[in-house]
């Protein structure tokens, strides 16, 4: 291949993407800078398949280094995908330790990134209290609390649980489900990982959320049919899609929950990466 000759990339959230030689280069935006800082953290940190930021060229365009691979339709092989969750555990593990400081320009929006509060079940946060990790809040099911002004009841969930520590995975408590109280009054249901179940009828009664986090990906959670039923047994006004079509395992759309859901006055949140409602 010519050094100069550009080929276009389809795919990703800003268009005009070209491979150059062993580089890619893409228009830049305000979160340019916030992106490059993250993928130099991941870099340092030795995470494989992560591109290096080369710089910029004479059109103002980022550079950076062109990853080889291969892209799969509606069948993915086991061996691709198992690679594909270690990977996704190994980041999640990495990024956890990028703080940079002042205020960060993303796609979704502006904030400052600084120490997180966890709030998860209490066998997870005895497990994350031995690693040293701070500001850790366990609780159990049906239990309450405030962090930083916003109130937090845990729910149940019917999913799995478990930490991947690479060559085995040990569990961690029982899946869970959040209800969000924020500070407005607005209540938001975040269902997590898990199948529809009769009991969601009475987090509705109990906490009245208006708004529910669903997933309908299918084969690892919920489709778009049983999220369908859990809306209607939550009573909520708008349910966010979540878990779908990331990769091509997860078949569930957002279009057959808007379907399904038609008539009902409940509204589906067509929300698409990088914006907000």
């Amino acid at each position: 291949m010519n050094d100069a000759t550009e080929i276009a990339l389809p795919g990703g959230n800003v268009g005009g993407a070209v491979r150059v030689g062993d580089t890619v280069r893409r228009p830049t935006g305000p979160w340019t800078p916030a992106v490059h800082g993250l993928l130099n953290h991941l870099a340092a940190a030795g995470l494989p398949g992560v591109p290096r930021v080369l710089g910029f060229d004479e059109r103002g365009r980022e550079i950076l280094d062109y990853l080889p691979g291969e892209a799969y339709g509606e069948q993915v092989p086991d061996e691709v995908l198992e690679d594909a969750i270690r990977w996704l555990a190994e980041y999640h593990r990495v990024v956890a330790s990028y703080r940079p400081s002042g205020v960060l320009v993303w796609r979704a929006g502006q904030g400052v990134l600084g120490p997180d509060e966890i709030v998860c079940m209490h066998e997870m946060a005895e497990y994350y209290e031995r690693k040293e990790m701070k500001k850790i809040h366990g609780m159990g099911k049906g239990g309450t609390l405030s962090v930083a002004g916003i109130r937090v009841t845990m729910t149940n969930a019917v999913h799995s649980s478990s930490f991947d520590m690479g060559d085995q995975l040990l569990p961690a408590g029982d899946p869970a489900g959040f209800v969000i109280h924020f500070e407005n009054g607005t209540r938001v249901y975040h269902a997590g990982d898990t199948a529809v179940f009769y009991d969601m009828k009475l987090i509705g009664e109990i906490y009245k959320p208006t708004i529910a986090a669903l997933p309908i990906g299918d084969l690892y959670t919920m489709s778009p049919l049983e999220a369908s039923y859990a809306a209607k047994l939550l009573n909520v006004k708008h349910v966010l899609p979540i878990h779908h079509s990331t990769f091509p395992a997860l078949t569930g759309r957002p279009e057959e929950l808007r379907e399904l859901l038609k008539g009902t006055g409940i509204d589906v949140l067509m929300v698409k990466p990088g914006e907000t409602v």
